[in-house]
């Protein structure tokens, strides 16, 4: 579990009616947030609710996630019915198996010279003792490490723990789970055909996933609140597995690799045409169906990566296929930002030139630009929305960095990007680079 420790936490405060007070009189660490004065050592309740939610808020700010909540309460635990729900709304699972001479945290004995290292021994208790914390829990993430020398997981009931997990946390909108463990890949599919044929998931609004197999098929055939879909890598046996014809949900962001099979994907997208707003996919899916992407007609966000997979018998790709790609993006009429990933792919002002005029933003930070491409974009081509630009341009020449700069600022254009080399960043900052 990430962030907070799941304690056993005392029962809920009773009800209080709006005009009580919380009374904070009581001896408290030094550090307390509330003033010292008599007038402020009783406050109204709803004054006390804003402020741990407040503290205890929603962020992405990785350096606040999983600290501000607990921390919060250790001051008090007059603060947890308030805090609670943030506690448990976001929790994780991690599971691997290392060779340590310790047995800090493992599930079963020092005697084994495998242990497996779990965060969810506490969790799974807390849960089991009293449910309704896991019916707090909105996101879920599990993951499962690598296991060295070839040895799996199958001596300890991992899934069955994961499952337990899962289970008692009925309401998660916001999963997520993985695995570097190549022998788990099998015991994964199926725990997800398994829990889906139960029913949970249905709630789910959001999915990160590897594209495992069939049972992951099935698994997203019972998720009907489905609205965001990020599969990464398949297994390598895709070609054995069906296409499912239709699916149950319209997606509004769909993220997927180059190995997720372009039938599927073509699935994916067709029962979607209406809804997704951000997609980004590999570039053998445009070139499979060129006729799709134009066919989504809320697509605002699009991120097309033109790397190829196979560099030792083709780098980069033909220019025939570039423009195709290209020709496919610029028939998007309702595109406000792209990105293309395109590492040793030339992307001449040709090219550039046959992007749609509706975008607001166009990031190539990933992608061989040159001065004279990007200048003619950005005063040739026309381009009446464009508010920000995004390049890489380590590799140019001073003055031709400057002269993008300077070009920016004349049409204006927010520039972005990395504009110096690693030596020249750390010959500039070093402060920046200690311990490096």
């Amino acid at each position: 579990m990430s962030g907070p420790r799941p304690l056993r936490f005392p029962p809920p405060l009773g009800s209080v009616s709006s005009s009580s007070s919380l009374d904070l009189s009581s001896p408290e660490p030094p550090s307390s947030p509330f003033p010292s004065s008599e007038a402020a050592k009783r406050l109204p309740l709803e004054m006390v609710e804003m402020i741990i939610k407040e503290a205890t808020k929603r962020t992405e700010d990785s350096n606040r996630i999983g600290h501000t909540e607990p921390s919060l309460c250790l001051l008090s635990k007059a603060f947890l019915p308030i805090a609670r729900s943030n506690l448990y709304h976001t929790l994780s699972v991690e599971h691997s198996r290392d060779e340590l001479d310790s047995d800090d945290g493992s599930e079963f004995g020092s005697d084994s010279s495998f242990l497996n290292f779990s965060t969810d021994v506490k969790l799974r208790r807390t849960l089991k003792e009293n449910p309704s914390l896991g019916r707090l829990c909105r996101r879920l993430t599990v993951q499962i490490y690598l296991t060295p020398n070839n040895v799996d997981l199958e001596e300890e009931p991992v899934f069955e723990w994961v499952k337990e997990v899962m289970r008692a946390c009925p309401e998660v909108q916001d999963f997520s789970i993985g695995s570097e463990d190549m022998y788990s890949i099998e015991d994964i599919d199926s725990m997800l055909a398994e829990l889906g044929a139960e029913g949970w998931g249905s709630q789910l609004r959001s999915l990160e996933a590897d594209y495992w197999g069939p049972g992951l098929i099935k698994f997203l055939g019972r998720l009907p609140n489905l609205e965001r879909l990020r599969l990464w890598d398949s297994s390598g046996f895709v070609d054995d597995w069906p296409t499912p014809s239709s699916v149950p949900f319209s997606l509004v962001y769909l993220h997927a690799t180059e190995r997720v099979p372009p039938p599927f994907l073509s699935t994916l997208i067709s029962h979607s045409n209406n809804t997704l707003r951000s997609v980004a996919l590999s570039h053998s899916l445009i070139l499979a169906q060129p006729s799709l992407l134009p066919s989504l007609v809320a697509l605002e966000d699009l991120t097309v990566n033109l790397m190829v997979e196979d560099q030792a018998s083709a780098p980069t790709l033909s220019d025939d296929k570039c423009l195709s790609i290209i020709d496919a993006i610029a028939a998007c009429t309702t595109l406000k930002a792209l990105t293309l990933t395109a590492y040793k792919q030339s992307l001449p002002a040709s090219l550039l030139a046959r992007l749609p005029s509706t975008l607001i933003s166009l990031d190539l930070t990933h992608s061989d630009t040159t001065i004279s491409s990007v200048t003619h974009y950005l005063t040739v081509d026309h381009h009446p929305h464009l508010r920000t630009f995004s390049c890489d341009r380590q590799g140019w020449s001073l003055n031709d960095r400057a002269a993008i700069v300077q070009l920016c600022g004349e049409v204006g254009v927010e520039l972005k990007g990395r504009a110096l080399t690693f030596e020249e960043d750390k010959e500039l900052d070093p402060e920046k680079f200690e311990g490096l």
